[in-house]
């Protein structure tokens, strides 16, 4: 994700890159479905699919209207109002997988394709791809920390409770958790620069 920042602010229309981000949203998505019904998690495997289809409705009323607007056609109240519908429905998604499961990489795939399409919806060149990356990026880093920290028990996240404190002690900071602030600093960073457009705001 970190080389998106190197790359030129200025840059023309590529909505080829747009749907090429798409694509990879359609199929994550999918790929977490797959992974649900193999689970046997029918719920989620439905929501993540119908998700998948959702992306790819979604590239192709983005294709549709590039082209109209190119030749100032303008866009029709149906298509208008279809986007609208997809970038609702998009984001509302996530909550009900949340609500079904705690597994956290479909959790994290979910919100990761929720927030994807009408990120895509608003591109105009690679910033899809850094999005994606970027998303592909903190599930790693998800993973490496529920490992370093020994919180994975069969896939699932489980939290710890905080050991008491007795007679005001404070509680010491380990160095893990100096790698994971920088972590978080890097992502922030990485996030807000990592393109010219919308992604800065």
């Amino acid at each position: 994700a970190s080389v998106f920042t190197l790359m030129s602010v200025e840059y023309g229309d590529d909505m080829r890159m747009a749907y090429g981000g798409g694509l990879m949203l359609m199929g994550a998505s999918l790929l977490a479905a797959w992974d649900a019904h193999r689970a046997g998690d029918l719920e989620v495997f439905k929501i993540l699919s119908g998700q998948g289809t959702v992306a790819a409705v979604a590239i192709a009323c983005l294709s549709l209207s590039v082209r109209l607007l190119e030749a100032g056609l303008g866009l029709p109240l149906v298509l208008w109002g279809l986007n609208w519908a997809l970038l609702a429905g998009s984001l509302a998604a996530p909550a009900f997988v949340m609500h079904r499961t705690t597994y956290w990489a479909h959790c994290l795939v979910s919100l990761y394709v929720g927030w994807g399409v009408p990120y895509m919806m608003l591109s105009v060149n690679y910033e899809t791809l850094f999005y994606c990356c970027l998303c592909a990026q903190l599930g790693l880093w998800v993973m490496l920390e529920q490992s370093v920290r020994g919180r994975q028990v069969e896939g699932r996240v489980h939290t710890r409770s905080n050991p008491k404190l007795q007679n005001g002690a404070k509680a010491a900071l380990p160095v893990r958790d100096l790698a994971t602030g920088l972590a978080v600093l890097f992502f922030v960073d990485a996030s807000f620069f990592g393109t010219g457009n919308i992604s800065s705001v």
